[in-house]
């Protein structure tokens, strides 16, 4: 079975992400008709019939392989970095700018309204939100480095549960060294001179530095700001867009159309 066959497959199996999509798409309004200078080459393997499921197991999928002018790697590690300019010759997508960390449980709907603005403002390639970024088969802690090492600030939306919110066991989430915030925290604080910025949400209030785990205790240094839910919503965003634009240079994409 030849590779268009597979990419037909997988498009139909709606396995292939957005980013994927752009490149193996030209563009609308292109004059160009030459073939892309990037190629997503997949080699199935021959041992197994599920050879269309890009899932990361020995002998169970097709190897599949993104190649530029810089060279060859694997599909994982090429969406474990977003397609960036960092990693490749060309420009085949955006590097997040944007990190946004968020428990699902605790700010879902209110991380949804301020990533639809930021979104719409930016554009999507540009605000990094786990649920829908991270790639299925990639190591959960790689990835964040990996997306944080672009990005020039980390966005932690706190709701009124966000530190004690527990587990099926009971246990305090933050108390949990494989939490996914608490990795996320970790890694960002980590690093000299990225801005990590506490956003709270839900009428909720600044998270106490003695309820902390050791490994996080700064974000209580880090100045924040808030978003009310109210007839504020707008204004409170809208500051907000404009500390990313004007403070932190993040271009409007309305400004690169």
């Amino acid at each position: 079975m030849d590779i268009n066959t597979h990419i037909r497959q997988l498009r139909r199996e709606s396995r292939i992400l957005p980013e994927i999509e752009k490149i193996l798409s030209p563009p609308v309004h292109s004059e160009s008709t030459s073939a892309p200078e990037i190629e997503i080459r997949i080699t199935p393997d021959p041992e197994s019939e599920r050879t269309f499921l890009p899932v990361v197991e020995k002998r169970s999928a097709p190897k599949i392989e993104v190649t530029s002018a810089s060279g060859t790697i694997p599909i994982e590690d090429a969406l474990a970095f977003q397609l960036g300019p960092t990693n490749f010759s060309g420009s085949i997508g955006q590097p997040a700018e944007v990190f946004i960390c968020y428990r699902r449980d605790d700010t879902e709907d209110a991380t949804a309204r301020i990533w639809d603005v930021l979104s719409e403002e930016f554009g999507s390639m540009k605000v990094f939100r786990d649920v829908d970024s991270i790639p299925p088969g990639v190591d959960f802690r790689i990835h964040i480095r990996n997306i944080l090492a672009n990005c020039r600030v980390v966005l932690v939306i706190i709701g009124r549960d966000w530190i004690n919110q527990t587990d099926q066991d009971g246990k305090r989430r933050l108390d949990d060294s494989d939490d996914h915030v608490r990795i996320e925290l970790e890694a960002a604080l980590a690093r000299n001179n990225l801005p990590v910025v506490p956003v709270l949400v839900r009428r909720a209030e600044f998270p106490d530095k003695k309820l902390l785990p050791d490994s996080i205790k700064s974000l209580a240094l880090r100045s924040g700001m808030t978003i009310r839910s109210d007839q504020h919503f707008r204004d409170d965003v809208e500051k907000l867009v404009r500390y990313l634009n004007e403070d932190l240079g993040v271009k409007s994409a309305r400004s690169e159309s």
